[in-house]
């Protein structure tokens, strides 16, 4: 996990640490906050938040939505998955209206407890939750192969992830079984997706040497200021640890592969900016641009310096 995620990851907080408190997730601070389950603080949640019925089975959340799927309304059953990045996962064999729509490619989906997951990623023209909507979300469409050790809970249809969360304050009272929303700045953020076909992971730490400019201050003697130019600046070297990022997955016919990148490419730049000098986060989010941003990227390859350059393009 902490390979994919690009920081390190000690653990897994279980449902039993939401089961007596009311728990908050707001994603504008990038904070949790956890709220003793009393009348005050219930009562000032409901003013400011709209207020969604859930069921806890076996443990965990599960909230009903619609979806349109070419011009259809298709009712859902969803678990609340905040751990899953997409916005919506959607089980093709769990209901015999939720179709992939045509236009759609084969993509590398995530790596879950049982392993990697494939399967293809679509838009649909409309999910709704409660009183709100999002006009043509990307959905995730995972193979059955993938997901087949997974245990379905009955009516579950897939999964609703932080793509959608992250657009809310979400407060989770798992007690009374309510799920509270409320709009955050990210709301009407346009649902964009990886058009590299890159997956990175974080694959180690390298030392590296990196030179520190030294400057002498000025020296007061009897009110008079001593500063020779020549010895004024110079430089030492100083080692840190930094990250490697490596090639972990490429989509096929994705401008990625086409352009001649391969699995197992040790990433030395991105458009002429050193890699390590990026967080995992940021290079993700610079290959999920809106626009169709030209990309370069230097690799290290059986000992060798490449150098590869294509285009993100939205094909969906």
């Amino acid at each position: 996990m902490s390979s994919h995620i690009g920081i390190p990851v000690n653990g897994v907080i279980g449902s039993s640490f939401f089961i007596n408190n009311l728990i908050e997730i707001n994603y504008d601070k990038r904070k949790v906050f956890f709220y003793k389950d009393s009348r005050r603080n219930r009562r000032r949640i409901e003013r400011r938040y709209k207020k969604v019925p859930i069921t806890l089975e076996d443990a965990k959340p599960y909230v009903n939505a619609n979806v349109v799927i070419d011009s259809e309304l298709i009712p859902t059953k969803l678990l609340i998955d905040v751990g899953n990045s997409d916005a919506i996962w959607l089980f093709q064999n769990a209901n015999h209206k939720i179709k992939v729509p045509v236009n759609n490619f084969d993509d590398y989906l995530g790596k879950g407890f049982s392993g990697d997951v494939e399967g293809k990623r679509a838009r649909i023209s409309e999910f709704l939750i409660s009183d709100f909507k999002f006009i043509k979300p990307i959905v995730a469409f995972p193979d059955s192969s993938s997901i087949k050790h997974v245990t379905m809970v009955p009516g579950r249809v897939g999964s609703i992830g932080g793509e959608i969360l992250r657009r809310f304050s979400v407060v989770f009272d798992y007690q009374n079984e309510f799920l509270y929303l409320k709009k955050n700045r990210r709301y009407f953020a346009p649902f964009v997706y990886n058009k590299s076909g890159i997956e990175i992971r974080h694959s180690g730490v390298q030392w590296v040497k990196e030179t520190v400019q030294l400057r002498a201050f000025p020296i007061t003697v009897d009110h008079v200021e001593i500063n020779d130019d020549k010895k004024a600046t110079g430089l030492k070297y100083k080692f840190q640890l930094k990250p490697v990022f490596e090639i972990a997955n490429l989509r096929k016919n994705s401008p990625a592969a086409k352009c001649g990148l391969l699995k197992g490419d040790v990433i030395i730049s991105i458009n002429k900016n050193i890699a390590y000098k990026y967080s995992l986060e940021q290079i993700n989010s610079m290959l999920r641009s809106e626009e169709d941003k030209w990309i370069t990227i230097e690799v290290e390859r059986d000992h060798q310096l490449l150098k590869f350059r294509f285009q993100l393009i939205d094909i969906l």
